[in-house]
């Protein structure tokens, strides 16, 4: 989008893979690109810098592979005021690749409507 900041909630991981999935109203959209290695979750009409109050934890099998990972956010964005809460989780299957994900964000400009990112 030509002209707008976008500020991407960025959450480390393991490794690469790219799958984005593109969810709610024409004139803002939740962006998800989850892989591997990262977990971004983008407002695309909000501007800015968010404050972000974060609860993250992973989940590990046995023999020390990754096998979930989960958020649960509430983030305040700086140039508009608007507060969204980011709530959801990945699977991986046994070698680490993402099997697949599921993250809602409510509030803000979606109010209670939760807005859905998910793969498969």
């Amino acid at each position: 989008m030509v002209g707008v900041k976008r500020f991407a909630l960025v959450c480390l991981l393991i490794f690469p893979v790219i799958l984005i999935t593109a969810c709610g109203d024409p004139g803002c959209e939740v962006i998800c690109d989850v892989d591997e290695t990262q977990c971004t979750i983008d407002i695309t009409c909000e501007t800015g810098s968010a404050m972000c109050n974060m609860e993250r934890s992973t989940v590990t099998g046995p023999h020390g592979e990754l096998v979930m990972y989960s958020r649960n956010d509430d983030c305040t964005y700086d140039d508009s005021g608007n507060s969204y809460h980011i709530e959801g989780e990945i699977n991986f299957d046994a070698s680490e690749k993402v099997e697949n994900y599921y993250f809602e964000v409510t509030g803000g400009v979606f109010g209670d409507t939760p807005q859905i990112c998910a793969y498969p």
